[in-house]
């Protein structure tokens, strides 16, 4: 519930319980994949990408293959030596290896194949890697082996290093460097293995990585390293990374270095910055005991846990601020901005709140029943020009002087609605309005003096004993709403357009705003719509893209986009009138967005109030999509049998049903992801875009056929063309004898 009465205790519903957990970082909106979601085991392991765009994640149960909807687990009887899977890797040449606690296999025409010549027997294999010339290199508990390119047959090297556990292995430029139970190691061909100097116990040492600024060493106990010119320096005792048990680092391709911890979460540093980011179970993640991160190849972030399953961030644009930030309550009605630098006022379902944005989020003060509210249903709070704070609760107004903690109730001689108070708001000349349902006038203001003003008719002299909404208006006063009318008022008079919106007359109007370029925008339970600087309206509610027709909020922001807050989501409509929504698939904090839950900050961030937290978007960092989806068709299912994968079809009379499974291998948004289908010798026109895997089509005729699929990714990026041929047979009675 998100407007102003009727129906306000529905509200109480939405009371959030649990702990209060303060913190100083946002919620990053991730997505978590666990058990209940196919996974077959929740230690994750590893993950790669493969070149069709599959995901693979290593368990500790065993392997799965991902594609967006479900996930396909392989397991022993698949061919696994262990179920226990340490480490994947996806070769140039496009090869899955997998390193399991029994042995390595690859992943060769849909088989999973033992490496062969391994000298021990089922030796646990943890690192991998391929080096410069394409040979692949494992890391066992007893030495280093190296495969070859293309041979699959695995031969002791490099010398020196036959009986030590090995436990990570990477690359430093033209050599490799090994992390063993003994130390960290050097191989460069032609200059064989040599010991590097270390700064920790060498029984301390587990993972390594380079990044653009030198050599990086995770321990066990003692936190990470670096090793630049000047030597190896302690990220720990330099409060850099503050984990002390590393469990591995990751340089992804974007330059971003991930340090993955046992007691710490998740450190990242992205590409050109200096400090590192701390992930954890505060800002969404759901483990603190972290296995890896990973990149995918349209920059989500994947993140393996211990226990907790997987996680995925596919943007940071949007996060949101909740209880763990200390709010009083998830549910935030109003937003404004304060004089305080880089903090807000929220009205929310427990008071006013005063909240600091940057460069730490904390509650700087909670204004409640303590200080004098009537209530903690605070829909607004509002500061004034003068360092005051005016502030709109379910059934009252009240004001706090500058510099006073106590508030004040308004005196009895204020002319202010005392039955319905419906809503408040200062306009561009800093003056108070305040609107609602009383007979001695539904509009009320309050000038910069302090003098008290009341208009209970128009100027034609139509009755305005009730007024519900209102917003400032460019050319000085408001725009007020009544019923399904809307009205000006300069502070003088009260004049009614004369032509109203042409929205539903059985509904009122939930929302009015005037944007920067003088249009009038208006909405209600059953759309929106938009009175041009010539003075016609157009209904907007039809509109490609919006989210819904119930309309709580309209806001600007810097780059004169027009934002519409719905019941379920958030649309923004840009100045070319193109329509994107964001909904809790994209990050939102909750799909029911509240009436006043709208702020453009000096900063240019949007930040929205809906009935499950704050959420803050970052224009700046919002990007599209780029990457092209893949499409793959997965398997055909006929009546008598299964093709999984095919390239072609052919079929007999009696197999003229066939039931396709496709896959869009595209994962920021799978909510907004689909495909076309033609059936080229039969429709000639592609068919509508859609989201359900299953494709079906039956009673095909003989001859010869294309299946035309097309993928879609959620920025509107279309894939290549995909075509399986399809031949049909006919029956014997239709052939040439």
């Amino acid at each position: 519930m998100t407007t102003r009465p009727p129906c306000r205790l529905g509200l109480v519903l939405l009371l959030l319980e649990g702990a209060l957990t303060l913190a100083g970082a946002q919620v990053l909106p991730f997505d978590v994949k666990t058990l209940r979601d196919g996974l077959p085991q929740s230690q994750m392991a590893s993950m790669v990408q493969d070149t069709r765009g599959y995901i693979w994640v290593g368990t500790w149960g065993g392997l799965a293959r991902y594609n967006g909807n479900r996930f396909h687990n392989f397991t022993t009887d698949d061919g696994l030596p262990s179920a226990r899977i340490q480490e994947l890797l996806m070769d140039s040449a496009g090869t899955l290896w997998v390193a399991t606690a029994g042995g390595t296999v690859v992943l060769r025409d849909g088989r999973l194949t033992p490496i062969a010549d391994l000298t021990l027997s089922k030796p646990r294999c943890r690192a991998l890697l391929e080096d410069r010339d394409g040979a692949v290199w494992i890391g066992t508990d007893q030495g280093v082996y190296r495969v070859p390119k293309g041979t699959f047959r695995a031969e002791p090297a490099p010398a020196g290093l036959g009986h030590q556990l090995i436990y990570d292995l990477a690359s430093d430029r033209n050599a490799i460097l090994i992390v063993s139970d003994q130390g960290l190691w050097r191989y460069e061909p032609g200059r064989g293995c040599q010991s590097i100097n270390i700064p920790c116990p060498r029984n301390q040492l587990r993972t390594v990585a380079t990044a653009g600024d030198g050599i990086w060493l995770g321990t066990n106990t003692r936190g990470v390293y670096r090793q630049d010119a000047a030597g190896w320096q302690s990220m720990l005792e330099s409060g850099a990374v503050t984990g002390r048990s590393i469990y591995r680092i990751y340089t992804a391709p974007s330059g971003t270095l991930y340090i993955c911890t046992s007691d710490s979460a998740l450190f990242l540093r992205r590409a050109g910055e200096q400090q590192f980011q701390h992930w954890n179970t505060d800002m969404g993640l759901p483990s603190n005991v972290v296995n890896f991160a990973y990149e995918d190849r349209e920059g989500n972030v994947w993140v393996g846990t211990d226990i907790n399953g997987l996680a995925r961030l596919g943007g940071v644009a949007l996060s949101n601020h909740g209880l763990k930030q200390g709010l009083p309550s998830a549910c935030v009605f109003g937003i404004a901005s304060s004089p305080t630098p880089d903090a807000l006022w929220l009205g929310t379902l427990s008071g006013a709140v005063h909240y600091q944005v940057r460069p730490v989020s904390k509650v700087l003060e909670t204004i409640g029943l303590d200080h004098g509210l009537d209530t903690e249903w605070v829909w607004k709070a509002l500061p004034d020009a003068d360092g005051g704070l005016w502030i709109l609760t379910d059934t009252s107004l009240f004001y706090r002087p500058r510099g006073q903690r106590q508030i004040q109730a308004m005196p009895p001689d204020a002319p202010v609605p005392r039955a319905e108070l419906w809503d408040a708001v200062l306009d561009h000349q800093h003056r108070l309005w305040v609107c609602g349902r009383s007979d001695t006038g539904g509009l009320v203001m309050r000038d910069e003096k302090g003098r008290w003003r009341t208009w209970k008719s128009t100027a034609s002299g139509e009755p305005l004993t009730f007024c519900a909404h209102f917003c400032p208006r460019q050319a000085g006063g408001i725009w007020a709403t009544a019923g399904t009318d809307v009205y000006t008022c300069d502070g003088e008079r009260v004049v009614k357009l004369a032509d109203p919106p042409p929205l539903s007359r059985q509904t009122y109007i939930n929302s009015i705003f005037e944007d920067s370029a003088g249009r009038l925008w208006v909405g209600s339970d059953a759309g929106l719509a938009v009175m041009d600087s010539n003075g016609r309206w157009r209904l907007l509610k039809d509109q490609p893209g919006l989210t819904s027709h119930h309309v709580y909020f309209f806001g600007e922001d810097q780059r004169h986009n027009i934002w519409v807050g719905t019941t379920r989501g958030v649309s923004r409509i840009g100045t070319d009138g193109r329509v994107e929504s964001f909904t809790p698939e994209d990050g939102l904090a909750g799909y029911e967005t509240n009436q006043y839950g709208f702020l453009c900050d000096t900063n240019g961030e949007i930040w929205i109030g809906t009935v499950d937290g704050l959420s803050q978007y970052d224009p700046d960092r919002h990007y599209p999509n780029t990457i092209p989806p893949s499409l793959v068709v997965e398997s055909a299912d006929l009546p008598d049998r299964r093709l999984d994968f095919p390239r072609s079809l052919e079929l007999q009379w009696n197999e003229r049903s066939v039931t396709f499974q496709v896959a869009v291998l595209s994962f920021r948004n799978r909510n907004r992801v689909g495909y076309r289908a033609r059936l080229e010798g039969l429709e000639d026109e592609w068919l509508p875009v859609r989201q359900l895997a299953e494709l079906r089509y039956t009673n095909l005729p003989s001859g010869q056929l294309r299946l035309l699929l097309q993928a879609v990714n959620e920025s509107g990026i279309w894939s290549e063309t995909a075509s399986l041929p399809i031949t049909v047979h006919p029956p014997f009675w239709l052939s040439t004898w």
